[in-house]
């Protein structure tokens, strides 16, 4: 679990998108909210690097702090109100070197900002904060900005997509200890692949010549249920509600269908598959989910160890 969360600001309205699930995520497990922003170094024209200094510095950090200030001003609630932190730098770098300071931290932002001098472009920081965070990442896809950026969401039905791998079940693990304290109900799914030109690595690419291959997918998926029907029960012990689903055809596509009617308030999934981290390198199945659904996604991603980068 984690003991405080970070949310990364750029004084946008779009960025505070994050704020409401961060304190809801703040408000369940009673931890401090941390609001951070970065001003990023000057890389518009020379004239203006060579003007820059110093004082240009400090009166950005401070305009940056006094934003952070007025918003942490109106969150409310001794659990949520934590720190405020600006600081000069690469956004994605600082964010992650911020939240990794301590194991316990999450990081909770929108995915999308806005441009210009105090505020920096979302869309490559968050892109970058995910394939580099050890942390859990919790990234909100916005429409528009939130009427009310300081009321917590409602966060009550949480979707878990599994695979059989060890993180993917650090990611229940994850779930689970979010959706007691939320009052949340969990849907486990998984999503067997049925083999074509994109699935090299199937386990099936030996029987797609073969006319067995239907009862090959139904056996997996006969497998499948049942390990996910063993999970939901150790959930519903812990007096969680739990479901599951299980289906047959491409994880990514078949993932977005489920989130597409709107029926479940967060994802909270792994970075990497049972391929491992070189195959999956939040390019396939996680970026999908993140870049194209408007569910938060809360992602546990790999730490990228010496033996996985062999």
């Amino acid at each position: 679990m984690f003991d405080s969360i970070t949310v990364p600001l750029d004084g946008s309205p779009l960025a505070e998108s994050a704020l409401p699930y961060a304190l809801a995520l703040g408000d369940a497990m009673r931890v401090p909210v941390t609001l951070m922003h970065v001003v990023p170094l000057p890389k518009l024209s020379l004239d203006y690097q060579l003007r820059y200094g110093a004082t240009e510095e400090a009166a950005l950090l401070a305009r940056a702090g006094d934003m952070l200030e007025s918003r942490a001003s109106t969150l409310g609630g001794a659990a949520r109100r934590g720190d405020t932190y600006a600081t000069v730098g690469d956004a994605a770098e600082e964010i992650v070197r911020y939240a990794e300071r301590s194991d316990g931290r999450c990081i909770v932002m929108a995915t999308h900002g806005a441009g210009g001098v105090l505020h920096w472009a979302f869309g490559s920081v968050a892109r970058k904060v995910l394939t580099t965070a050890t942390v859990p990442t919790l990234v909100v896809r916005p429409r528009a900005a939130p009427d009310r950026p300081g009321e917590p969401a409602t966060i009550r039905t949480i979707l878990v997509p599994l695979d059989g791998s060890d993180l993917a079940r650090k990611a229940l693990r994850l779930a689970k200890d979010l959706a007691k304290p939320l009052g949340a109900a969990v849907t486990l799914a998984r999503v067997v692949p049925i083999p074509t030109t994109m699935y090299l690595d199937s386990p099936y690419a030996a029987l797609m010549a073969q006319s067995y291959l239907a009862d090959a997918i139904d056996a997996e998926r006969e497998a499948a249920a049942a390990v996910l029907d063993a999970s939901a029960v150790e959930l519903r012990e812990a007096g969680i509600a739990a479901t599951t689903v299980v289906l047959a055809g491409s994880p990514a596509n078949d993932l977005l269908d489920l989130l597409a009617d709107g029926q479940y308030d967060l994802v909270v999934m792994s970075s990497h598959g049972r391929t491992g981290v070189k195959r999956w390198m939040l390019g396939s199945v996680a970026e999908r989910i993140v870049e194209a659904s408007h569910t938060p996604v809360l992602i546990v991603r790999a730490a990228m160890s010496a033996a996985s980068q062999a």
